[in-house]
């Protein structure tokens, strides 16, 4: 290729001030690119897609592909008040990390209602999808309720997807009343990862004694950093 040519699609529309304003320079906002062929040439005047959009969506494509809950995008790192809530830093820091691709592999944030774990695990999203990184958010009664709405071929096919990810973040494990068969699902999930160290980052309401034993010995791993958050409940206006 001799060199590439503005492909003019769609109409400038100038915005206020005195120069243009674009998102991409090398296309103008119009997505494609074309060519600077003979006539003869069979892919004369064929639009080729710009390689620099292709770039900058594709962490938009990620995070709509991520399974975070609508709004959530908003719920970044930058986003938290680090002033407030001392006993919660340490999450703070350790999901940051996790987050950038440092250690830990798996993450564990346990605490009370109204800390921020939710927070975290939605700011650990969006910053995964920034860097283009594969990510599944859900949150464990969602997927309790979506995983009981599919047939068993779905449900099993759904299950080695969550297991082999890049990056789960599985939030709200415990919530509501869970049955033998609930605690096994997660537990299948974390097996699943455990052995090929597949980046998990897991929050809870709970305890750590409060999970099930076969649970709470793989979140007591060597490769899986804990977390315990304290402090005052933010939606009571204090706290973060």
């Amino acid at each position: 290729m001799v060199g590439r040519e503005r492909l003019f699609l769609c109409k400038c529309v100038a915005l206020p001030g005195p120069e243009l304003s674009f998102r991409c320079f090398t296309c103008h906002d119009r997505g494609f690119l074309r060519d600077e062929l003979d006539k003869e040439h069979p892919d004369f005047g064929k639009a080729i897609p710009c390689p620099e959009c292709a770039l900058k969506q594709q962490p938009e494509r990620t995070l709509a592909a991520s399974g975070l809950p609508e709004g959530a995008e908003r719920l970044g790192f930058s986003f938290w008040n680090r002033k407030s809530n001392p006993g919660c830093q340490g999450a703070f820091k350790a999901a940051l990390a996790f987050a950038e691709g440092k250690p830990p592999l798996w993450l564990c944030l346990l605490g009370p209602p109204g800390l921020g774990k939710t927070h975290l695990a939605c700011a650990a999203t969006c910053r995964l999808a920034e860097r283009n990184q594969a990510v599944r958010y859900i949150s464990a009664p969602h997927l309790l309720a979506h995983l009981g709405s599919l047939s068993f071929p779905e449900m099993s096919q759904e299950r080695e997807r969550l297991k082999k990810v890049e990056t789960l973040i599985l939030d709200d494990v415990g919530a509501g009343s869970l049955s033998a068969w609930n605690w096994g699902l997660f537990e299948e999930l974390l097996d699943g990862r455990y052995l090929p160290l597949r980046r998990t980052l897991i929050t809870s309401n709970l305890g750590l004694e409060a999970f099930p034993p076969r649970t709470r010995s793989r979140l007591t791993a060597i490769s899986c950093h804990i977390e315990m958050m304290e402090g005052l409940d933010f939606r009571q206006g204090k706290g973060l």
